[in-house]
């Protein structure tokens, strides 16, 4: 029996592996002519640790501002007060450096720097809803980079949700260019990733992989990519809970 059936790539154009995040960083920045590099960075990796320090020093006179005050769950107000800051900065690169929160703060700010929302009430009309897979608004301009701290996974889609704390409501804003650009895995930024969020995060990683290995509407390439993804992470995990210093099993 023939197999028929296409796969779309997304917007983003690297993963680089491996490579300590200052160095790959200020290598990406330099190669997509970045010269205001603004910083989404986990609060405890920016006041706890030297990570943050080495990535600015890294970026030298192209590190524009840090921002380290994403709550847990991604909120309007947090991400519009985020876009109005980078905004000021002239920003034309975001970094998000942390987890899925991070991540999804960066993603949406793109968006609010494009369409000047600074404000909560501003996002009102870009929502995904059940009719409308992508929010009705013009590509961002300004991209972003991603250097994940945990095995979320979030990084690798166009998707972030976000919290609306006046309605008690979480929503999804969607567009093919608030998937980040490069992707940048360096274990050194996971080892302060408290060992309860690493296990979940990545047991949760395994979860999106068999869901998608068991999908009605099935994808050779995407099973292929899973089922050894989840090979890798059935390993590593094991690996990382018995020595957390095996910066080999986090990669």
């Amino acid at each position: 029996m023939q197999i028929v059936g296409s796969h779309q790539y997304p917007t983003m154009e690297t993963v680089i592996y491996g490579k300590p995040a200052a160095e790959a960083l200020r290598e990406e920045a330099e190669r997509l002519g970045a010269k205001r590099v603004y910083l989404i960075a986990s609060r405890t990796l920016n006041t706890t640790t030297d990570e943050i320090e080495k990535i600015r020093n890294g970026l030298g006179d192209r590190h524009a501002a840090t921002f380290d005050g994403v709550p847990q769950h991604t909120t309007r107000d947090v991400v519009t007060l985020i876009a109005r800051q980078a905004s000021e900065a002239r920003a034309d690169l975001v970094v998000a450096i942390g987890g899925g929160s991070v991540v999804d703060a960066a993603k949406i700010v793109l968006m609010c720097i494009e369409h000047e929302i600074f404000e909560p009430a501003g996002l009102d009309g870009f929502e995904t809803t059940p009719d409308r897979r992508f929010g009705a608004f013009r590509n961002p301009k300004v991209r972003m980079i991603a250097i994940p701290s945990t095995l979320s996974g979030g990084e690798y889609n166009s998707g972030a949700l976000v919290t609306d704390t006046s309605r008690k409501l979480k929503q999804i804003f969607n567009h093919p260019m608030m998937m980040p650009r490069s992707i940048i895995l360096d274990p050194a930024m996971t080892r302060y990733t408290p060992e309860k969020l690493w296990l979940g995060s990545g047991t949760r990683a395994m979860d999106h992989g068999i869901e998608a290995i068991c999908s009605s509407r099935p994808n050779v390439l995407v099973d292929a990519v899973c089922q050894q993804g989840l090979r890798y992470l059935h390993h590593g995990l094991l690996r990382t809970k018995s020595n957390p210093d095996d910066e080999a099993a986090r990669l």
